[in-house]
C-alpha cells in the first residue's frame, strides 16, 4: 500500500479487523481502496472483518473461501460479501456503496 501524502487525512487503506483468521490479499485491498476513493470516501472510513470459511478447497475453486464484512464507521452500517478465487466481492460492494447501503 502507498504511504499517506504529507498533510493528507487518514490512511489510504481500509482497516482490517485485528484478530481471528483473517487474510485479505493485496490485490483485493488495492481494488477496495481504489473503489472507495473513486466514490469520494476515505479508505480508513471502513473496517473490514475478514474470515476464512471452513473447509478445504483447491486454490482454483470458484467457491467462496472468505467472508468479508465491510463496516462504514461514520454511519455504523455494514454488509457481508464472499470472496476468494474468481469472486468479485469488491464490485458487489461498489454497487451497494453507490446504492446507499452504507448511508
Amino acid at each position: 500500500m502507498d504511504p499517506v501524502a504529507p498533510g493528507a487525512r487518514g490512511q489510504l487503506r481500509p482497516t482490517i479487523y485485528p484478530g481471528g483468521n483473517h487474510y485479505l490479499g493485496v490485490e483485493d485491498q488495492r481494488a477496495f481502496t481504489t473503489a472507495v476513493a473513486r466514490q469520494g470516501y476515505w479508505p480508513d472510513e471502513f473496517l473490514l472483518d475478514v474470515k476464512r470459511l471452513p473447509g478445504k478447497r483447491p486454490p482454483h475453486a470458484p467457491t467462496a473461501t472468505l467472508s468479508i464484512t465491510v463496516w462504514h464507521l461514520p454511519t455504523g452500517r455494514g454488509a457481508t460479501y464472499f470472496g476468494g478465487p474468481g469472486r468479485v466481492w469488491v464490485a458487489e460492494f461498489l454497487v451497494d456503496l453507490m446504492g446507499g447501503t452504507f448511508g
